[in-house]
């Protein structure tokens, strides 16, 4: 188990999330001791979406990712050569993707993968959220869900809506649409 995994299972052991390990692990993501990928992949094990405190901790971390993949930064795909994609009908410039892909083109196809999964996740979280909003206003209280479903479709909105994330799904899907036809 990775550390970041560890780190995150410990944080949502209980009721609510550990604040001390949440911290520290969003340190270790913004000092990147752990890669993005792997903690992207580590939220999106997670499945408990009753436990509304925990799940927020977890959608508060992938706001951390958002706002580093769309922004950019040190530690780029487009160190390693990758180069330009057209994408969507643009041209993304890979040169601005942070997500520590220091140098192997492994680590970059892991982050792209781990962003699908966690779009996954965002998507089975959404969807939780809203057979609870469902079920609340059939039993007379509407409040049930409709914060943690809020919360989900504004992070699904400011993951879509960048140019630089879609692109790295869409590099994602290409990969898994490849490993299909391999025997």
């Amino acid at each position: 188990m990775a550390r970041n995994e560890a780190l995150l299972e410990q944080a949502m052991i209980g009721p609510s999330p550990n604040p001390l390990i949440l911290s520290y692990l969003k340190y270790a993501i913004s000092s990147q001791m752990v890669s993005y990928s792997s903690v992207l992949t580590a939220i999106s094990k997670f499945d408990d979406f009753s436990r509304d405190l925990c799940v927020q901790a977890l959608l508060d971390i992938m706001d951390m990712f958002c706002d580093r993949l769309s922004k950019g930064g040190p530690g780029t795909l487009g160190n390693m050569g990758v180069g330009r994609i057209s994408a969507f009908g643009a041209e993304t410039d890979f040169a601005s993707f942070p997500g520590s892909c220091h140098g192997k083109a492994e680590e970059c196809i892991g982050l792209c993968r781990a962003l699908l999964s966690a779009l996954h996740w965002l998507l089975r979280c959404t969807a939780a959220s809203a057979e609870r909003l469902r079920e609340g206003l059939e039993a007379g209280t509407p409040a049930a869900g409709e914060k943690q479903l809020a919360m989900c479709l504004q992070r699904l909105e400011k993951t879509l809506s960048s140019t630089k994330n879609r692109a790295l799904l869409h590099i994602a899907k290409l990969e898994e649409a490849c490993m299909s036809l391999v025997p």
